[in-house]
């Protein structure tokens, strides 16, 4: 995303342009060099070029950009189009401008560092068309994925195609066969992780019921129907490209608890060092959504029991305890899915801060700031022991 020096914060509303700008916090610098010169150049998602007059041009959207001279910005702004190999556009506009290459390639990258356009490492899908023998399930998929890439494009230089090819690689078991699990793995499964999956608790049914129907993957057509073979058409018809698999929550990177954990499954995804997320039992109008929880780095679940039984008087202290399978309304099911699937792509972002804050979603006005928690280790926890062995090697 462009990044913008001179937005005044006490202005009206309206931003101001910076002028022939200095890099400030870019995070999109890449060398143009003998291995990414084959790189295509794209302009980058929402993003306008304005021409002012015969010399300037302005390049950005409605919340502010920069005004920047035609020579050769705009010139490299109009063949940024996702088709021509970057050291091609730098020869033509040096051509063309008589301007030497190596100030072409400097005005390129400054375009890039500036997240003006984006150099992807592959033609953007509308170059399928143009290839002879296409078919139409191609085409689809390279659809999809370019609309999945327009917004990983704002954090990435590349058009999204690392982190969308990062995702593919995690395996994520959903536990607990509720609403939100099934609202959630074809979200995964569309976002690209591929390797998703439903497991079911021994307790709950084989087939699908009035409960289950949630609005979007269950209606009642479905009724009666396996749920495990419910659960690989939402995988087949939900994936872009690429093939998928049922795993056991035993290979699993992440887990993500749609229903609160036993104790001994806490336990043995701590034993495993295996990262989790967990939705908690409704009160009144509110779901917490806790952390990533990282064996070793961050208090685990019972950390947060423990906490939470020590908030009540010892002769209440049972209310603690989850009560049961609650399921959400569907519009609430959907809503939770939905940040769900987003807190699990912002996870796999490298450099990502460790977090311990839940979050607090009051489910009847969703918009509304969440609540956060902040926990602590609780000393009678026994992760506190592992916590200490962690810190001494």
């Amino acid at each position: 995303m462009i990044n913008i020096d001179s937005i005044d914060s006490t202005d009206s509303g309206s931003p101001t342009y910076s002028t022939y700008p200095k890099v400030k916090g870019a995070t999109c610098a890449i060398p143009l060099n003998s291995s990414n010169s084959a790189n295509l150049p794209a302009s980058g998602e929402s993003l306008e070029s304005v021409e002012m007059n015969a010399a300037e041009f302005f390049a950005g959207d409605s919340r502010g950009g920069y005004n920047l001279p035609s020579t050769p910005y705009l010139w490299l702004m109009k063949r940024s189009s996702g088709l021509t190999r970057a050291s091609s556009i730098v020869a033509d506009v040096a051509r063309e401008n008589s301007l030497p290459h190596d100030q072409v390639r400097a005005a390129l990258l400054d375009l890039a560092t500036w997240g003006l356009i984006e150099l992807l490492p592959t033609p953007i899908y509308s170059t399928l068309t143009h290839r002879e023998n296409i078919n139409q399930h191609e085409i689809n998929n390279q659809t999809r994925l370019s609309i999945e890439r327009s917004l990983i494009t704002h954090r990435s230089p590349d058009g999204g195609v690392a982190e969308w090819a990062n995702r593919a690689e995690h395996v994520i078991a959903i536990m607990g066969d509720t609403r939100i699990a099934r609202n959630l793995l074809p979200l995964l499964t569309s976002s690209g992780f591929t390797k998703s999956s439903v497991i079911a608790l021994p307790s709950e049914p084989f087939l699908l019921g009035a409960m289950d129907i949630n609005g979007l993957s269950v209606t009642l057509e479905h009724l009666g129907k396996s749920k495990a073979l419910h659960h690989r058409e939402l995988i087949r018809h939900s994936h872009i490209s690429g093939a998928t698999q049922l795993i056991s929550s035993r290979k699993s990177d992440l887990i993500i608890a749609t229903t609160p954990p036993a104790p001994d499954q806490i336990q043995e995804w701590q034993s495993e060092g295996i990262t989790h997320i967990a939705v908690s039992d409704p009160i009144r109008a509110e779901i917490e959504l806790s952390y990533f929880i990282q064996p070793g780095l961050t208090p685990c679940l019972r950390c947060i029991a423990l906490h939470r039984r020590d908030a009540l008087p010892p002769n209440l202290s049972a209310l603690s305890l989850s009560s049961g399978r609650h399921e959400l309304p569907v519009a609430a099911a959907a809503l939770v899915a939905a940040l769900l699937a987003s807190a699990v792509e912002n996870f796999y972002q490298a450099n990502r801060p460790v977090s311990t804050t839940s979050q607090l979603i009051n489910l009847l006005e969703p918009a509304l700031a969440p609540g956060v928690r902040r926990w602590n280790f609780h000393p009678e926890c026994g992760c506190v022991d592992v916590r200490r062995r962690a810190l001494q090697r």
